[in-house]
């Protein structure tokens, strides 16, 4: 969902409603985000009474709960998830991953993750040193988008939006996995 700026009558990347995070996971915690999730799933599945809905929010929420005990978020993302989209768009593969762990989080979750190995990792981030992110680069990308309304709010925010997966993608190393949700 998109949230309208309306000071200037535009959507704005601060306030698009999908948030982007990034986590660092050890791989021995591979197994236990994949059971965690299947817990938060049987709990959203679960009846009150055999016929009311679980009550809401889940406290504690297995899955979120596992990844603040066992997860490292790296910094503060500043814009939206859309934004994300946008990147691949502009450098298409780049949030394309081999690894399973993000597939088995988005199936069971019903929200976007993306999980990348070291390898998926250093994959990506060529693939974005290749990618023109020039200002007339995505300008072209936001008018062929028929989103000229949005040049002004969009040019800075993408080009950020490049620094911060680099970075993130560079956090992967041996014995961990990164994972980007969208969502």
């Amino acid at each position: 969902m998109l949230i309208k700026d309306r000071s200037r009558n535009c959507y704005s990347p601060k306030y698009m409603s999908t948030i982007g995070s990034f986590y660092l996971l050890s791989d021995n915690n591979r197994a236990g985000v994949v059971e965690a999730a299947m817990s938060q799933s049987k709990a959203l599945r679960k009846k009150r009474f055999g016929f009311l809905p679980p009550k809401l929010p889940l406290h504690p929420d297995p899955f979120w709960a596992f990844i603040r005990s066992n997860a490292q978020e790296l910094d503060d993302y500043p814009y939206s998830g859309h934004l994300l989209l946008d990147v691949e768009l502009i450098a298409p593969d780049t949030l394309a991953s081999t690894d399973q762990i993000g597939k088995d989080l988005t199936r069971i979750v019903k929200s976007t993750f993306i999980s990348f190995r070291p390898e998926d990792s250093a994959q990506s981030t060529a693939i974005l040193e290749s990618a023109d992110f020039s200002e007339s680069s995505i300008r072209s990308f936001l008018l062929q988008e028929g989103r000229e309304h949005e040049l002004a709010d969009f040019i800075g925010p993408i080009k950020v939006t490049v620094e911060h997966l680099k970075s993130w993608l560079g956090a992967v190393t041996h014995g961990y996995v990164g994972i980007l949700a969208i969502g």
